[in-house]
């Protein structure tokens, strides 16, 4: 329990700045199970993919703090040996639906592409990685192809993309909102600290980007508009909390 408040977090990398001066524990878990844990009531705030704010109105989304990226993102990637245009199967992470809807998103309406998806471990002749077993992929296959979708959304939309938002549910203690906020200025400021060598220094302080402000909520909502293309029962957070 962090000052009264049971607050999630997934274990990557990118969001130890938002964490790391939290005080007391936090639970780590993945996204999908983030997610449920807020949903069911056992978690007051989590740091939970944007698609689960796009599909429920039942959280206020903490301004100022995301993960996210102004181009490329690094740890969320299209792996593919072949050209892109060859790509015919895809091996999904399903760790985070958020960077699943947003290769669909790409891949479809940026690339004009239809593969068929798949889960991992089974034969493809692509794979979606994300977090830090993608930084682990990237570093041991650097010849292979790679399609980051964080500089492929910036490409096409000019765009910021927001991966991860803190969502708290409307009876969350009172202090939690200014918790995170503490925490998110102290770790932001002090990322540099964080890294264990260069190459993590390099991926905080460069690709990850921690700002949410109203570029980052323009970039949500036109996400937003693109899962509506695709069929998805979304719409933009406009439950913000300060």
């Amino acid at each position: 329990m962090t000052g009264g408040a049971r607050i999630g977090s997934v274990p990557y990398l990118n969001a130890r700045p938002l964490i790391d001066a939290l005080p007391g524990e936090v639970h780590l878990a993945h996204p999908v199970q983030l997610s449920a844990m807020l949903r069911a009531g056992e978690l007051d705030a989590a740091l939970v993919p944007v698609v689960e704010v796009l599909e429920h109105d039942a959280y206020q989304v903490l301004n100022g703090y995301c993960v996210g990226c102004d181009g490329p993102v690094h740890s969320v990637f299209l792996a593919h040996e072949t050209p892109l245009a060859e790509v015919c199967r895809v091996a999904l992470d399903a760790a985070s639906r958020t960077s699943v809807q947003l290769l669909r998103v790409l891949l479809h309406q940026q690339a004009g592409l239809r593969p068929d998806y798949v889960s991992q471990g089974e034969p493809a002749n692509a794979q979606l990685w994300i977090g830090d077993q993608a930084l682990r992929f990237r570093e041991n296959h650097p010849h292979w192809r790679y399609f980051d979708l964080g500089e492929e959304w910036k490409r096409w939309t000019g765009l910021p993309f927001v991966f991860a938002v803190w969502a708290l549910r409307h009876d969350a203690p009172p202090e939690t909102a200014r918790l995170l906020r503490e925490a998110g200025r102290a770790g932001v400021a002090a990322r540099h600290a964080l890294a264990a060598n260069e190459a993590e220094r390099q991926y905080l302080c460069q690709h990850i980007r921690y700002e949410l402000g109203p570029r980052q909520q323009e970039a949500i909502g036109e996400f937003s508009r693109r899962l509506g293309i695709e069929g998805l029962p979304v719409r933009p957070p406009t439950a913000f909390v300060e």
